[in-house]
């Protein structure tokens, strides 16, 4: 989460990757970048040992093994039973992660969104995110970064203009977070409220090509705060704050979506739209993290719980907004390391570390939960790990290894985007008896197909529920979170649920 992440941390992480394939090493690599294959293409690897291999799919099951010499190994497409979606190839002590993808036509969908972390010289990073259908990127300019003498501006980082470029040249729209106070430039007041209004506004003139700018982040965790007193007063100071900052954005760029809040704390969301934070020209953004050792978003407290009922009330009563989007919603997949030993960060430690699939099955149902909420677009915290140690919460949200290697949610991800994009949700089905126990979403496509997408909520619990199929859905096509299909027998009436959600295309 990047409340997580000081502005020193974030220029540590600039990547100055050279061009080339960067991943698991030279014991073991793969000759495509992002490690990404398409139907019927053969995966080639690099293995600089000699030993006994294997493939296993995301669950873990072994599809293919055998033993190879040090140099080039070939796996078929077919090898795998033509299946698709992230593999592991384990050679030896050796272990590195690829994917097979349902198509190699991705169409970028605005709904769904990524964040990063720095700069990356290796622009192709953005032709991941094409590859897996993100369709929104959300990107940092530090104030203080902009504007390191009073009245002086200048672009962050010489990869920041390249990186916009990339991304909108790959077909991203690029979401621009506009965090940090600038204690530097203004050490009497480091969160001048003109003065960040006039940097507001030089930025936006400046960047043409950026669509949606976000006026802050997470202000009770970053910067604002500590500055203020802890009674209440901040939160006015901070009214002000964004109001001078988006009307001197919106002056020179009336076209521009302007995005408020971008708060972390429920309570805290609350103040900021009582006191009108959010007119009705704005879209609201948050970050509903809930610090539990439950990766489900169906149990997690605010937003997820009440279809974001309460939000949407405060913002009709309070300045009249009526767009939501998520910024940031993610989960981590760090463990231990050979040691036995975990890395914890004073906050971010108290969130516990999830398999590759409660990952993925997270991801997907809040995607899909979401849309169907009427919210515009949920940004995944964040595209790639932010660094290679497994024991180390903040290293680990990523929908990629540190290597650039997919986890099964890029893979799933990517199936969704092919699946779902052009989809409009359609609602709860009226068959849902108990939301707590399960749930079935409906979507209809541009061409008028209905989608249906359902899980349980908890194996734990749901394992024998049982969901009765819409009409349509009876004899339809049934799909994994990875894109592999089956055609259901039509005498069967209902399925058994399961918390990994997969989606069933009617007939």
């Amino acid at each position: 989460m990047a409340r997580k992440i000081t502005e020193t941390a974030v220029m540590a992480l600039m990547c100055t990757v050279a061009a080339g394939t960067v991943f698991a090493g030279p014991d073991l690599s793969s000759d495509r970048y992002g490690s990404l294959y398409y139907p019927g293409e053969t995966a080639k690897f690099r293995t600089g040992v000699a030993g006994a291999w294997n493939v296993s799919d995301w669950r873990g099951r072994t599809c293919v093994e055998g033993k190879t010499d040090a140099g080039e190994l070939v796996i078929a497409h077919r090898d795998v039973g033509g299946r698709f979606g992230a593999f592991k190839l384990t050679v030896g002590t050796n272990a590195t992660w690829f994917a097979w993808l349902t198509s190699s036509n991705a169409v970028p969908v605005r709904w769904i969104g990524t964040g990063i972390h720095g700069y990356w010289r290796d622009k192709r990073r953005f032709e991941l995110m094409r590859a897996a259908g993100i369709g929104m990127v959300r990107l940092d300019a530090f104030w203080r970064e902009c504007e390191r003498k009073k009245g002086v501006y200048e672009m962050p980082h010489p990869e920041f203009l390249r990186d916009i470029d990339a991304a909108v040249g790959n077909g991203l729209s690029v979401n621009l977070c506009l965090p940090s106070d600038n204690k530097p430039a203004y050490p009497e007041c480091p969160l001048d409220p003109d003065a960040r209004a006039r940097f507001a506004a030089w930025i936006a003139k400046a960047l043409p090509q950026v669509d949606v700018f976000e006026t802050f982040n997470e202000p009770p965790s970053h910067f604002y705060k500590q500055y203020l007193d802890d009674k209440g007063t901040w939160y006015v100071k901070f009214k002000e704050f964004s109001d001078k900052t988006k009307a001197a954005i919106r002056a020179v760029r009336p076209d521009a979506n302007i995005l408020v809040c971008a708060e972390c704390e429920e309570k805290c969301l609350r103040r900021e739209l009582k006191l009108g934070v959010a007119g009705k020209d704005d879209c609201v953004s948050f970050h509903p993290y809930v610090h539990t050792a439950d990766p489900r978003p169906e149990r997690e407290k605010w937003f997820w719980l009440d279809e974001g009922a309460e939000i949407r009330k405060l913002m009709a009563e309070n300045g009249g907004a009526t767009r939501i989007r998520l910024t940031e919603v993610g989960w981590t997949t760090f463990g231990v390391d050979e040691h036995g030993n975990a890395d914890y960060w004073p906050v971010a430690g108290i969130y516990p570390g999830v398999s590759y699939v409660a990952q993925a099955q997270y991801l997907i149902r809040a995607w899909i939960m979401a849309l169907q909420f009427g919210v515009e677009c949920l940004v995944q915290y964040d595209f790639s790990d932010d660094g290679p140690k497994r024991n180390y919460t903040e290293h680990n949200f990523g929908l990629l290894f540190a290597d650039l290697t997919p986890k099964p949610s890029f893979a799933a991800v990517a199936f969704m985007a092919r699946l779902l994009g052009d989809a409009e949700p359609t609602g709860l089905l009226d068959s849902v008896t108990d939301k707590a126990e399960y749930r079935v979403y409906g979507f209809r496509t541009k061409n008028g197909k209905n989608i249906y997408a359902v899980w349980a909520v908890e194996d734990e619990i749901n394992i024998h529920i049982k969901a009765d199929l819409p009409p349509d859905a009876i004899g339809g096509t049934v799909y994994d979170l990875m894109g592999n299909g089956r055609q259901l027998d039509p005498a069967i009436r209902s399925v058994e649920l399961s918390e990994r959600p997969y989606y069933i295309v009617g007939r």
